[in-house]
């Protein structure tokens, strides 16, 4: 992943899966360091045209509850149930190497 972090300004997220390599990218929509961040996001995978209309808006927000913090994530422009899995399934991913990561810094 590759962005600045301010409003309007580019995100990129590129490497390789399942074989192929993609670069994915959007733009930085709204941000409020170290507590939220919504950006614009297209997939070079996702079989459709880089166009307004095939971007969905991705949001992070962080907040701390009776001493723990807790990780929303909200993400729209999901056309069908078919998306709707995939992305459930590579947010599962995703979160699972967070935790990973999380937990062996404990140590």
């Amino acid at each position: 992943m590759s962005s600045d972090w301010k409003k309007g300004s580019p995100i990129t997220f590129s490497g390789e899966w399942e074989g192929k390599k993609y670069q994915d990218k959007g733009t930085i929509l709204e941000i409020t360091p170290g507590k939220y961040v919504k950006y614009s996001y297209w997939s070079s995978m996702s079989g459709t045209e880089d166009k307004p209309e095939n971007y969905a808006n991705v949001s992070y927000t962080i907040s701390p509850k009776d001493g723990k913090t807790f990780l929303e994530l909200t993400q729209d422009g999901i056309k069908d149930e078919a998306s709707k899995e995939h992305s459930e399934n590579n947010w599962q991913m995703v979160f699972g190497g967070l935790k990973k990561i999380l937990e062996e810094g404990k140590n």
